[in-house]
């Protein structure tokens, strides 16, 4: 029997270090979703999917799985998009950002709670937010409001097991300010596109960003020990 993970953006940052994470374990068996393959394991398998491209989600089926002690969904996989102000974005780069940070964790969870609700096993949905999605940071229109979304849909889905309970748990979790490429994109921008660049700055020379791989460490503590967390929203904190 073996505990099956999908990951949304694995090819690098939080989903590469979850799936490292996991993958060291040999009864984790885990399925990534990505462009680029940037990982190999037996007990990895690669879904070369665009989450930009909604063909691409809507053609996706979740496998059937009859040797699963547990079974979980990660909805990594997220871009800050074009940082600049509200009627200065490009239209393609506002819809890719929403479609990659919204819409397709959506259908998944949607695909994903379809395919194995008749299945009375352990299911967790764990959506990674931001706290972006509670400050309206100029620049960042498109990512805040996707992330706002998601944690929405993700309440909106407790809401509706505590009404009928198909057995999944849910969860929106924040994972910090940690250490990836998309930090490196923020402090690059110019401060007259984001006014708070600076901040961003000071905690990569402060030595105050999480690696991910601490981070992954506490989401999978999470999803592993369902008495961790008691709300569907949580932010990670860890000691610096």
């Amino acid at each position: 029997m073996l505990d099956y993970y999908f990951i949304t953006g694995t090819s690098s940052g939080l989903g590469y270090a979850l799936t490292k994470q996991l993958t060291n374990i040999k009864n984790n068996f885990v399925i990534g979703f990505a462009r680029h393959l940037e990982f190999e394991r037996s007990n990895y398998s690669h879904k070369h999917i665009d989450l930009s491209s909604v063909v691409n989600v809507l053609n996706y089926d979740f496998p059937n799985i009859n040797n699963a002690k547990s079974i979980t969904l990660i909805n990594n996989a997220a871009v800050l998009g074009e940082i600049d102000y509200i009627g200065n974005l490009s239209d393609d780069r506002l819809a890719s950002t929403l479609l990659v940070n919204l819409v397709a964790p959506i259908i998944l969870c949607n695909k994903f709670m379809r395919k194995y609700k008749t299945i009375e096993l352990p299911k967790t949905i764990i959506n990674i937010g931001s706290g972006a999605s509670k400050s309206p940071y100029d620049g960042w229109g498109a990512y805040c409001a996707s992330k706002a979304g998601l944690e929405m849909f993700s309440d909106i889905i407790h809401k509706e097991q505590e009404i009928v309970d198909t057995g999944f748990r849910i969860h929106n979790i924040a994972p910090g300010v940690v250490d990836t490429k998309m930090q490196d994109d923020i402090r690059n921008t110019s401060s007259n596109k984001f006014s708070r660049m600076d901040k961003f700055v000071e905690l990569k020379e402060q030595n105050k960003l999480y690696s991910p791989d601490d981070v992954a460490l506490e989401i999978i503590r999470i999803i592993q020990d369902p008495s961790a967390i008691d709300t569907v929203s949580h932010r990670i904190e860890l000691i610096k």
